[in-house]
């Protein structure tokens, strides 16, 4: 065997294992990785049960678990976009239960809100605003994030 085909065989292995990693970091299902940037555009950061109407999309009602951040709320909340939103990586709505909610808005009126304005990124009303599930890595993450 010569040099070359040698060189040849190893770079043959390297790429194969690489792509091999790929394939399994694509595979794997885990819990989804908060927006630091979409947390901290909210005003208000709610853990709260969503609830599913007839068609198998969210609720624009809310009621309030527990608030993260911003002022106190209680109690069943409006939110105007919840009926669009998906969790991360989500092709389709998963059915009720308790999300993490970023939420934008008044004190009256909310909305999901997405991420903030930026250079080349201009999308503060998100079609399909991003809402998280509310899991033990969940608060994890929201505790990481939001420590200064």
């Amino acid at each position: 065997m010569t040099v070359a085909r040698a060189r040849f065989a190893v770079a043959l292995i390297a790429f194969v294992a690489w792509l091999g990693w790929l394939a399994v970091a694509v595979a794997k299902k885990g819990d989804p990785v908060l927006s630091r940037a979409q947390l901290l555009n909210a005003t208000h950061l709610v853990y709260a049960e969503v609830t599913v109407g007839d068609d198998g999309l969210p609720r624009a009602t809310a009621t309030v678990v527990e608030v993260v951040r911003g002022t106190a709320l209680a109690g069943e909340i409006g939110v105007l976009n919840l009926p669009t939103a998906l969790p991360a990586g989500a092709k389709s709505f998963p059915g009720p239960g308790v999300y993490l909610l970023p939420l934008g808005g008044d004190g009256k009126t909310f909305r999901v809100v997405g991420l903030p304005r930026s250079p080349g990124y201009d999308d503060a009303d998100p079609v399909r605003p991003v809402i998280y599930p509310a899991t033990d890595a969940t608060r994890v993450q929201v505790d990481r994030l939001l420590t200064p």
